[in-house]
């Protein structure tokens, strides 16, 4: 048959072509510009909650642009050493980093401070004053005056008692780090600590970074080291940890992609003996992954990190439809090719379909990564599907051999067993019963978000140890405060300070963070101004005592401070944070340093029946939605399995239970194996089992469709083949998540296809 007998065939094939160069004009484009994602919180569902989610996004906005060293030795001339060494390969364009981030406290700030100081007292000068007598206030009056030791903002006679001094040292906390000889320095566990602080100017997450931070911090580390002696490098941040997920998973893509394809092509030449397949299979994969990422990336703006690798194991699915073709055409004359087509393309639809219908469920989770995925693996299928349909029949256009190979593989499936009749039968069905029960009975679930954390085990102590030195506050669990004003909003977390403050004092926490230490709310600084007020005139009046001359000063009432005045030179100062939604509503986050699980009960119980309070534990809440959606996930694969049993009911009436149960059971016995060997079972592991559904009802479609044919047991062994060295790998991955998924798949591929002509019809013939 010619070529030409074929005009619907060759309308698609140059749509096709059409659609092919449109994909390789934005593939150029795409990877000009890449918008790739690494950040792990894009994979969990968007809040319900707009409050919190505001509050989400300005918590990861912090954390994820700031980095710092710290360079320390016993010496603090070694340090200094140690630390110009350090900065000449992490910025050579700075010599030290003394700037304003050195001082005490940001030089902006003091102006507005200043003004206000009658009004801003510690609690401790506070709870003094309130039972202070007029002559211990003047006898403290009078010896800050024989023995000044100023602040060189205010003088005596503004502020006798020094009580903006006492104010303005504990408000200079906010930073462990002192100015010293040019540097950053902190002193800590008998080691001078020089700080290099860094600031990006993007999201860490936002990027598939090149790891340049990474590069030169290794590079720093050399270089200290080879001056020798105790000083010691410490790196902590979250674009370090970005860096290093996006290095770890360019990795796992390079070398999953490149041992899948080359499994492929090994499978695919050992059965074919020829070039041909090899070429026009890895076409259609090659196809199929760029259509995926093209198509993801134009519905959701970005691709995630994980969904890129997920993408490289896509050949485990979609060269089945390239391999059936060459299978089907395999020792047939060359001008039946499109008849060999026909007759399979039943069975390819078929299994697209319900392929589709698995990935399709895991787009109903409100899972803004998993639905990535969900798309990237139906276009990618698709494409895949219509680059066999479109164009194997004009590119293939010589005869294809039967291997040696082929035939002896293709012959297993005479000597394949089947699952017996009668008592045997019986026995070994109660036998798998027992064996998936006992296992299922053990299987525990483990959702903490933590296990999606995949940072190198140095790093995260590094993050561990330059917290604890320099006091960070963490985003894991903060207060979320709200007031209809920003008074109300700076007495609200004064309510709540007050509660905090007894657990810092006992060591429950290390300390906190809060708008209100820098802004008192207005009653609290008219109670300030009037206490200091009354102090001051005692305090003039016990000078004019002691020298006898009538001291005649007016005092009067400082101007109060606002969020609003201190928000614009308060920059570099985490605790000063204030927004507002979009209905006006005030917000600010109070920090937490220094929290254990212990203390968690106790911060959940400070914030109880406080109006406009909010204790937000982002690892349990983060927890908690993985938990939830592992419940939902697992409803809708049991949803799933439904769908496609009516599909197969519909298509093979009686029959179709046997394209079913393999993949029902090959589900089953891969969570008694976690059950059984004290795996745990997570939201992963569920995305895996859908896949299962999608992949492994394939096989019993093919059976079903042409049983008795040799031919089709093949394709059927090859692409199960190649499904399981590519999953395999993904059981070997760094990354936890992907771990659990390549393990889930390997089990229960393998026990799907084991399974499957276990249950073949009993038409079916050598």
């Amino acid at each position: 048959m010619s070529l030409a007998s074929h005009p619907r065939h060759r309308v698609l094939a140059l749509l096709w072509l059409v659609a092919m160069a449109a994909l390789a004009w934005h593939q150029w484009q795409l990877w000009r510009n890449p918008s790739f994602s690494t950040d792990v919180t894009e994979l969990l569902p968007h809040q319900p909650d707009p409050q919190l989610e505001q509050a989400t996004e300005r918590l990861v906005a912090a954390a994820t642009r700031q980095w710092v060293v710290l360079v320390g030795a016993a010496d603090w001339e070694r340090s200094m050493q140690a630390a110009a060494v350090a900065l000449a390969q992490l910025d050579p364009g700075r010599a030290r980093l003394q700037d304003a981030a050195g001082d005490a406290l940001p030089t902006g700030l003091l102006a507005p401070l200043q003004r206000a100081r009658g009004a801003l007292l510690t609690p401790q000068s506070r709870d003094w004053l309130r039972t202070a007598s007029s002559a211990d206030i003047g006898q403290r009056a009078l010896q800050n005056l024989l023995q000044p030791i100023g602040d060189g903002f205010s003088s005596w006679r503004e502020d006798p008692l020094g009580l903006w001094s006492d104010w303005l040292r504990e408000r200079a906390q906010w930073s462990a780090l002192r100015p010293r000889d040019g540097w950053l320095w902190i002193a800590a566990g008998g080691t001078d600590w020089i700080a290099l602080p860094f600031t990006e100017t993007d999201n860490a997450f936002s990027g598939w970074s090149r790891g340049e931070n990474s590069r030169r911090l290794a590079a720093a580390r050399a270089a200290v080291a080879a001056l020798g002696g105790d000083v010691r490098v410490l790196a902590a941040g979250a674009v370090l940890q970005a860096e290093a997920a996006a290095q770890r998973a360019r990795w796992e893509v390079t070398v999953i992609g490149t041992g899948s394809l080359l499994a492929v092509i090994l499978l695919t030449f050992l059965t074919f003996g020829s070039l041909r397949p090899i070429l026009l299979v890895t076409l259609s994969l090659a196809i199929g992954c760029a259509a995926a990422l093209s198509v993801t990336q134009l519905v959701f703006g970005e691709v995630h990190l994980l969904t890129t690798v997920f993408g490289a194991s896509l050949v485990g699915v979609a060269e089945d439809y390239g391999i059936h073709y060459f299978a089907a055409r395999q020792g047939k004359p060359v001008a039946e090719r499109w008849e060999q087509l026909r007759q399979i393309s039943p069975g390819l639809w078929l299994a697209l379909a319900t392929s589709g219908i698995a990935y399709l469920a895991l787009g109903l989770a409100p899972f803004p990564g998993i639905r990535q995925i969900a798309v990237f693996s139906c276009v990618g299928l698709l494409a895949a599907f219509l680059t066999v349909l479109c164009w194997f029949p004009w590119l293939d256009r010589k005869p294809l051999r039967v291997t040696a190979f082929a035939t002896r593989f293709a012959s297993t499936l005479d000597k394949w067993p089947r699952w017996p009749r009668g008592r045997m039968g019986v026995v070994l069905a109660v036998a798998g019963i027992a064996v998936l029960a006992g296992g299922l009975a053990q299987l525990r679930s483990v959702d903490d978000v933590r296990t999606l954390q995949n940072a190198p085990p140095q790093l995260m102590a590094e993050q561990i140890e330059v917290g604890r030195i320099l006091g960070l506050a963490s985003p894991a669990q903060v207060y979320l405060v709200s007031g209809a004003d920003s008074d109300e909003l700076l007495r609200n977390e004064e309510a709540l300070t007050a509660r905090l403050a007894p657990l810092a004092t006992a060591g429950t926490i290390g300390g906190y963070q809060a708008l209100s230490d820098w802004v008192p709310s207005a009653g609290t600084q008219r109670a300030n101004a009037a206490l200091v007020m009354h102090a001051n005139r005692e305090a003039w009046r016990a000078l004019a005592a002691a020298t006898g001359e009538r001291i005649d000063i007016e005092a009067s009432a400082p101007p109060l401070l606002t969020t609003a005045e201190l928000a614009p030179v308060a920059q570099g100062l985490p605790a000063i944070s204030e927004w507002r939604d979009a209905e006006g509503r005030h917000f600010s986050l109070v920090m937490l340093q220094a929290v254990t699980r212990a203390s968690l009960p106790a911060l959940a119980q400070a914030a109880a029946q406080l109006p406009g309070v909010r204790f937000i534990d982002n690892t349990a809440r983060y927890s908690q939605l993985l938990s939830r959606y592992r419940v939902r996930l697992s409803a809708l694969l049991l949803v799933g399995l439904a769908a496609v049993a009516l599909v197969l009911q519909w298509r093979y009436g009686r029959r179709g239970w046997r394209a079913w149960l393999p993949t029902l059971l090959g589900g089953l016995f891969t969570l008694a194996c976690f059950g059984w060997t004290g795996v745990p079972m997570q939201l992963f592991v569920v995305l895996a089992l859908m896949l299962l559904l999608g992949m492994g009802i394939d096989y019993g479609i093919f059976m079903q469709e042409h049983p008795g044919e040799r031919s089709v047991w093949l394709a059927v062994a090859i692409a199960g083949i190649s499904t399981l060295l590519a999953f395999g790998l993904l059981a070997l991955s760094t990354t936890p998540a992907l771990r659990a998924f390549g393990l889930a798949m390997l089990i229960g591929e393998t026990s799907i296809w084991l399974l499957t002509p276990v249950f073949r019809a009993e038409s079916l013939h050598s």
